[in-house]
């Protein structure tokens, strides 16, 4: 319905494309010190898989020439691993509420409950399907419902890590870190389950390209604490993250379905030369 608008049509196919290029610079930038620090290679997993996300629903709006299915299972299968991650980084962020025995069971049996609705999404096919008819998108089957609570009961568990963590702690610093991760990052998960997960539920589905770009909220307050704040002791220099910024930039334009041949070639050259 919105999307009928061609403005409005670009606004939110360049605002998702930003949503996913600054958690993919966070996993950049992340990565290649996660290890040094579970807590790095936690919020660089996140990071990927919300830009994974974003771009799965991105395809399913605007790249016509693949199968919308295959979309659906792509965004299915990341937003459950965005809240598995989630749920991942507060247990280690948070590591004095739990012992490790207890985290370790927590995510164990997390992770099995996570491989059986995979199952049920990818082989059994219990829990969507698409449908295009009278303006919706696809159609939920019987399993939805426990896969849209699971999703939800995941961040609502790494919610009250976090909210406990920030309780206990006695150092102010501490206290304002677990707000600069708390706050964004319930405001940007809320309204994405809400649009992506909940609406569905009756049908209404013209809203679910609102989540990914919620989710900037969340990598924007983590890239002005690393950067200002020096949150979690990182040194990162501007240029680093523009260095990111430009690869990032040029690749995106080569893949871009409307560009000339030479124009691709062109760019990615530029982006051969900048690596």
């Amino acid at each position: 319905m919105f999307l009928n608008n061609p403005y409005f049509y670009y606004v939110v196919l360049y605002s998702i494309s930003l949503s996913s290029l600054l958690n993919f610079i966070l996993f950049a930038l992340l990565i290649t010190r996660s290890l040094q620090n579970i807590i790095f290679f936690s919020i660089a997993i996140l990071s990927i898989f919300i830009s994974i996300w974003g771009i799965g629903i991105m395809g399913f709006y605007f790249w016509n020439t693949i199968d919308k299915i295959f979309w659906l299972y792509w965004t299915h299968i990341s937003g459950l691993l965005v809240a598995f991650f989630y749920l991942f980084f507060s247990l280690n962020y948070a590591k004095d509420v739990v012992k490790n025995r207890i985290r370790n069971l927590i995510l164990s049996l997390n992770l099995c409950i996570l491989i059986l609705i995979l199952y049920n999404l990818i082989i059994n096919e219990n829990i969507i399907y698409y449908h295009s008819y009278l303006g919706i998108n696809y159609i939920i089957k019987s399993g939805y419902l426990v896969y849209a609570l699971y999703t939800i009961f995941l961040f609502v568990l790494g919610y009250i890590f976090l909210l406990k963590y920030y309780l206990i702690s006695q150092d102010v610093l501490i206290k304002k870190q677990i707000l600069f991760i708390l706050i964004p990052s319930v405001i940007s998960s809320l309204i994405g389950l809400v649009v992506d997960l909940l609406f569905p539920l009756w049908n209404i589905f013209s809203f679910t390209w609102f989540g990914p770009i919620t989710s900037s909220i969340f990598v924007i307050f983590i890239l002005i604490s690393i950067l200002n704040y020096r949150f979690l002791n990182i040194r990162i220099l501007s240029a680093e993250i523009s260095m990111y910024l430009l690869w990032i930039i040029f690749l995106g334009r080569t893949l871009f379905p409307d560009k000339l041949l030479f124009e691709k070639t062109l760019d990615l050259i530029f982006l051969i030369i900048f690596i």
